[in-house]
């Protein structure tokens, strides 16, 4: 797992899990079951990007150097213990 900027990301994001584990999911709230998923995003870095540095708001001086990436897929999953 990687910590990244992405690249013009909308902030409000929606994302829709495909209709198998939609239907999982649903199936297990109706039980009144914990369901845990984890919204995973693949991309590519942006070559004249690609290393930014992002400053802390906590403290100053503080911060860490990130890649930009291109999301090009957002997929949902259910977490690896869930299940």
């Amino acid at each position: 797992m990687v910590r990244f900027k992405p690249e013009e990301f909308p902030s409000n994001l929606r994302v829709r899990p495909n209709k198998k584990l939609a239907g999982l999911i649903s199936r297990s709230l109706a039980k009144r079951e914990k369901v845990e998923v984890v919204v995973v995003m693949a991309g590519v870095l942006i070559p004249t990007e690609s290393i930014i540095y992002d400053f802390s708001h906590e403290e100053e001086g503080v911060g860490l150097i990130m890649p930009v990436v291109r999301v090009e897929q957002v997929e949902v999953v259910l977490k690896p213990h869930a299940r």
